[in-house]
């Protein structure tokens, strides 16, 4: 399968290299160890910070820093212990666009037990504050998502350099490799080698660098992140030979045995009754665990509308001052398997459009009304969408939904867009805290959006969901249309 499947597959970080990822191992072994570096900084000076907060401000007894600086160095030592056998500290983890606040304060809260336990069995357990130790663990959480955050935009960075990235290797039939390598040409982001299977001439074997011999010791010295066989379907004997060659290596092995571009994508391959299937649209993992994420969405609508009902009573009572008509703004959308709903706004224009013509809000929009676009700048016309929430319409993060006939204008342009109603819609989402929120002008507005959501729905996860609202709170803060 050469199509975009599996360029997918051969290059999940598209940002940038070319011959400089030679130097590739060199670059990410520093790299990596800036990283711990700055763990370690984290670690400490939360330690530090928290004696200085706890005991010395808020209790008043100030003490030596030392005793504070020997578990913060145990701590360091058994966190990167931790993180690195839950594969954080690899250039692979620091590419995602996803931070992953559930794994850093997992592995965090694991490392924190190591300590305490080691304090435990050397009896000063008894030395240190329960409120010192609470307040170190709250600072480090802070500072571990910090630091892990400056860390993925260097390391994108350096990746857009041509210092980091994935390094290829192709290994088959000469005519069907260098189909492949058509396919996924080398470029700043990854470096490709073509090595040949068999005995060719010296016209065929243009370009490749070598063969199965060259490519078994080039993987032992680690030059490549995965090596893709490309061999016809029909081959097996040279695909059973070049597994088993390539079976006592650490590298991903792929296997490309139809260079037909397929027109959907496709999302991996199972066994069903003895018949090999195409995985075209998963169960969502949201789906998947719904009760959880039912939870947290019921809890956070019912806190939010408990703490926030004074301010849903002044904003009304603002609006019905300003200008006639209802407090509340309903409209139809599309929620989740296509049924439509009407979602809860708080009325910021002049007009309540709900049908065939139905016209975007635009920056500086004569419609909106003084007290709307407080509401809007600030986002709080979205609120009353708690409601939507409580009523199982919506999600607190999902896709956002739109006017239906937006929905089906963009339908129309964005193959495949409406697999974004495959889930709940939300309040925010990945789209929104990533820049594509408010009107679409373009097409490629809307197709960033999609492929945004497409991405929440393909890696859905509760901390996933808690990562965008903390994203969204930031947003927010600066500003919002």
């Amino acid at each position: 399968m050469v199509d975009r499947g599996i360029n997918t597959l051969l290059s999940p970080h598209e940002s940038g290299l070319g011959r400089a990822t030679i130097y590739r191992p060199w670059v990410a072994d520093k790299f990596i160890n800036l990283v711990v570096a700055g763990y370690v900084f984290a670690v400490v000076a939360a330690s530090v910070g928290a004696k200085l907060i706890y005991l010395d401000w808020f209790l008043g007894q100030p003490q030596d820093v030392r005793p504070y600086l020997l578990p913060a160095i145990a701590l360091s030592i058994a966190l990167c212990v931790v993180y690195k056998h839950m594969r954080l500290l690899n250039i692979a983890s620091l590419q995602e666009p996803v931070v992953g606040f559930g794994n850093v304060w997992g592995g965090l809260s694991i490392a924190f037990l190591i300590v305490l336990g080691l304090l435990f069995l050397l009896k000063v357990v008894d030395f240190y504050s329960r409120g010192w130790i609470l307040t170190w663990f709250l600072l480090a959480s802070f500072l571990l998502v910090w630091v892990r955050w400056i860390a993925m935009q260097w390391c994108r960075k350096l990746t857009r350099e041509g210092l980091l990235a994935d390094r290829i290797a192709l290994y088959g039939n000469p005519r069907h490799v260098t189909d492949i390598y058509r396919h996924i040409p080398p470029h700043r982001a990854r470096h490709v080698d073509r090595y040949y299977a068999g005995t060719v001439d010296a016209e065929e074997s243009s370009g490749f660098i070598g063969d199965l011999e060259d490519l078994r010791l080039a993987t032992e010295r680690g030059s490549y992140d995965r090596i893709v066989l490309g061999f016809d379907a029909g081959d097996k004997a040279n695909i059973l030979s070049a597994t088993k060659a390539f079976a006592s290596f650490s590298s991903e092995l792929l296997l490309c045995s139809d260079l037909q571009a397929y027109p959907i994508e496709m999302h991996g391959w199972r066994v069903m009754d003895g018949l090999r299937v195409g995985v075209i649209n998963p169960v969502p993992e949201a789906q998947n665990h719904r009760l959880t994420k039912r939870v947290m969405d019921y809890t956070v609508a019912v806190l939010g509308l408990l703490a926030l009902t004074p301010l849903f009573v002044v904003v009304a009572i603002a609006i019905k001052l300003e200008s006639p008509g209802p407090v509340f703004f309903r409209q139809r959308r599309y929620g989740m398997n296509n049924r439509v709903f009407r979602i809860f706004k708080f009325r910021t224009m002049t007009v309540t459009e709900d049908g065939a013509n139905v016209r975007q809000a635009q920056r500086r929009d004569p419609r909106v009304t003084r007290v709307g676009a407080v509401l809007r700048a600030t986002s709080i016309d979205e609120l009353p969408q708690l409601l939507n929430v409580l009523l199982g319409n919506m999600s607190i993060v999902g896709p956002r939904p739109h006017a239906l006939i937006h929905d089906e204008g963009f339908a129309r342009e964005i193959e495949f867009f409406t697999a974004r109603r495959r889930v709940l819609p939300g309040l925010t989402g990945w789209a929104q805290v990533n820049g594509f929120r408010g009107e679409t002008r373009t097409v490629e507005d809307i197709r960033g959006r999609s492929m945004h959501d497409q991405y929440y729905i393909q890696n859905w996860s509760l901390w996933f969901d808690i990562e965008i609202m903390v994203r969204t709170v930031v947003t927010l803060l600066r500003g919002a249309h």
